[in-house]
């Protein structure tokens, strides 16, 4: 069977042309691909070069004839643009896989001796008639030419300023296309999310620049275990996820355990202090069928399923095992539209003070309720956990203190005392995000209410995980006549220590030793050493049920 002739085959090579026409149809094909701005690279099956355009002489600095012959890896090198990685010559996947190769965004061509120059790369096998590839053609689009300010303000909208990945928005605007493209296809991929475990106690302790610089390191490390053509995201302040391109589960948990066990082997010095850190990951394969936000939902899940399994452990996400997990991400939506739609309620408990006939003003814990389409009361312990692992307690909480505090400012008496005393639940989360902050600030002082109306209730699991957050926003509202709460006192280890640090009014008691207070002498014991020491300090106490 004849072969007909084509770029991949030294055709260049004068002696290997039988014929004056064929040798002037190679000519002119020459002649127009110099015209061509691109730099084009022709090789064989084996990776060696056999033609290059004059675009590209001037790009890779060689001729025609000093690159002839040599191996694709010889003549130029591509790295990451974010972390300046090595990437793999999308040639060699082109040849290995035998279909085109185009990678998004932008590489920087590494040439021995020159300065590297931004491209786009394209890689196009190379057929005979019967389809067997022959070799393959690389398209070389040199961006630097046109990158100016507007290739400048792009990169920046697309990309963390801190570590140079991808941002949130522009990562799931490419899962998107991904998740698309592998619709009904025969290849499969897999999204990998990542939190790093404990990041907060050395944010806290040794600073946030040690915090930057850490969160930098690991993003250099993921880069480092992951190919080219994958995806690596910075989602959150200690978040990361990661699209492994054309990469199936089994495959995708070998990368994950990798990339944990190089973090558990690893340790971060920072200032004469060296400091242990681990990562929690989870993994989805992504089905047919499943659209951005699903995959997206079922990757968190499988993280928090690896945080919950005691951290530094890897989960990959299957809806048989954690059925749970599906009911989650279904309140994902749910939850948004109880704000959206005014589903929440407001109800109330007293607090009622025992042994003493003082008169006292009014106290009232507000609990959170949904009432859904048919009428029925919904519980916290049905949403909470779902809010809470898939982060939308700021918004909960946001639509809580509004609605409070159009209240209170309603039912305001002319007198610079309150009526009563309402107190807010606030989530760890809203106490460690600044801009929360900046909220409530702006609610109280647009409600303008009576001194010591509200009170916030946090836990005490919530304040020492970011002591310093909290002290600092509880300063803020104490300022404003605010109150504070200590929920679930006596429920850590390091309770009574950090009384000191926090400017609480309250110490509620966890509930766990005051039900079987007459019958336990340990909890008789626990409750009044907390009364006790709340008494010496000034802090009233509370006993929860």
């Amino acid at each position: 069977m004849t072969t007909k002739p084509v770029v991949g085959q030294r055709l260049f090579d004068s002696g290997t042309v039988a014929s004056e026409e064929l040798r002037t149809q190679l000519q002119r094909a020459r002649v127009t691909l110099d015209f061509v701005a691109d730099a084009i690279v022709s090789t064989d099956l084996n990776g060696q070069v056999d033609f290059i355009n004059d675009a590209a002489e001037r790009l890779l600095g060689r001729t025609m004839s000093a690159a002839r012959g040599r191996g694709i890896d010889e003549l130029f090198s591509l790295h990451s643009v974010e972390t300046h990685a090595a990437l793999a010559n999308p040639i060699h996947r082109c040849l290995d896989h035998g279909r085109p190769i185009e990678r998004s965004g932008g590489s920087l061509l590494s040439v021995a001796g020159q300065t590297p120059v931004l491209v786009r790369e394209r890689v196009v096998p190379v057929r005979d008639d019967s389809g067997r590839v022959l070799g393959a053609v690389l398209v070389l689009h040199d961006l630097s030419r046109e990158s100016g300010l507007s290739e400048q303000l792009n990169w920046r909208q697309q990309h963390d300023a801190l570590t140079g990945l991808l941002n949130r928005e522009e990562f799931e605007r490419r899962l998107q296309f991904e998740v698309e493209r592998l619709r009904g296809g025969t290849v499969s991929s897999t999204l990998l999310y990542l939190d790093i475990d404990r990041f907060r106690v050395i944010n806290d302790t040794a600073g946030h620049l040690a915090g930057d610089r850490l969160l930098i390191e690991v993003a250099r490390r993921v880069q480092e275990q992951i190919r080219g053509s994958d995806l690596c995201a910075r989602f959150g302040d200690d978040e990361f996820a990661v699209l492994l391109r054309d990469c199936d589960a089994r495959n995708a948990l070998a990368i994950a355990n990798q990339l944990r066990n190089d973090f558990e082997i690893h340790r971060f010095g920072w200032r004469s202090r060296v400091f242990r850190y681990t990562g929690s990951i989870g993994l989805v394969q992504i089905e047919p069928g499943m659209d951005c936000g699903t995959v997206l939902a079922a990757a968190d899940v499988a993280c928090f399923a690896a945080k919950d399994a005691g951290r530094n452990a890897v989960t990959l996400y299957s809806a048989d095992e954690t059925p749970s997990g599906y009911r989650d991400m279904k309140w994902v939506e749910r939850l948004g539209r109880a704000c959206d739609e005014e589903q929440f309620r407001l109800y109330c408990q007293p607090i009622v003070p025992i042994g003493t006939s003082a008169k006292v003003c009014p106290h009232f814990e507000l609990l959170l309720r949904i009432h859904d389409d048919d009428g029925d009361v919904i519980g916290p312990t049905d949403f909470l956990p779902a809010a809470e692992r898939f982060n939308l307690m700021p918004t909960i909480d946001r639509w809580v203190v509004r609605h409070v505090l159009a209240r209170l400012a309603r039912r305001r008496s002319d007198t610079a005392i309150a009526p009563y005393t309402v107190s807010v639940n606030l989530s760890g989360t809203s106490l460690s995000d600044r801009s929360f902050l900046d909220f409530a600030v702006d609610e109280l002082q647009k409600a303008d209410l009576a001194e010591n109306a509200l009170c916030f209730e946090i836990t005490e699991t919530a304040a020492i995980e970011n002591i310093a957050e909290v002290v600092r926003f509880m300063s803020r509202m104490r300022a404003l006549g605010c109150e504070f709460s200590l929920d679930d006192f006596g429920s850590g280890l390091s309770s009574f220590a950090y009384l000191k640090e926090l400017p609480v009014d309250y110490l509620k008691i966890d509930g766990r030793f005051v039900r079987n207070l007459q019958h336990d002498r340990v909890d008789k014991t626990m409750v009044g050493a907390i009364s006790h020491i709340g008494n010496a300090i000034g802090v009233r106490t509370v006993a929860e049920r």
